[in-house]
């Protein structure tokens, strides 16, 4: 049997002190006041080690990839609104937007929003492009009138597309 880690046991302790302060009476506050306390005096986890395997998160993020692939890629070939004038763009764009909707790079880069813009300007309303164009607005300026208004033309173009 495997023996338990280190961070399983002080969880498994927190919400021990948890249950037994709130048995004898203690309000939710103080049960809570004292987990956090219990916890910041928990030691750190241990860092990687220098020459530790990365081949997990690279078979991770090869799965993120493909199933950015197959949901978004492919599903423009398939059922986007497509035109030549903008097809070549729009798919770029959307690869260029991958990294960023997967959570592995920052959303926020000037070129993807003038990217956005330039397609846009050429007139791709395909639903995609637009929530993508959205996401790549909205993360210059969260309250953007522009952003919120790609993403409600990209949610009813959305509910329009036939998905065969």
């Amino acid at each position: 049997m495997p023996r338990p880690s280190r961070r399983s046991l002080v969880s498994l302790s927190l919400q021990l002190v948890a249950a037994v302060l709130m048995l004898v009476g203690c309000s939710v506050y103080d049960a809570a006041r004292a987990a956090v306390a219990a916890a910041e005096a928990a030691p750190a986890a241990q860092p990687l080690p220098a020459n530790a395997s990365t081949a997990l998160a690279e078979k991770d993020n090869t799965l993120h990839s493909a199933w950015f692939e197959r949901n978004f890629i492919q599903a423009y070939h398939k059922v986007g609104h497509r035109n030549p004038k903008w097809d070549p763009a729009a798919e770029a764009f959307l690869r260029e937007s991958a990294p960023s909707f997967l959570g592995l790079a920052p959303g926020d880069t000037p070129d993807l929003r003038a990217r956005a813009t330039a397609i846009l300007e050429t007139g791709c309303d395909d639903p995609a492009v637009l929530y993508f164009a959205a996401r790549a607005t909205a993360e210059s300026e969260k309250a953007s009138r522009e952003a919120s208004e790609l993403f409600e033309g990209a949610a009813p173009a959305g509910r329009r597309a036939s998905h065969r």
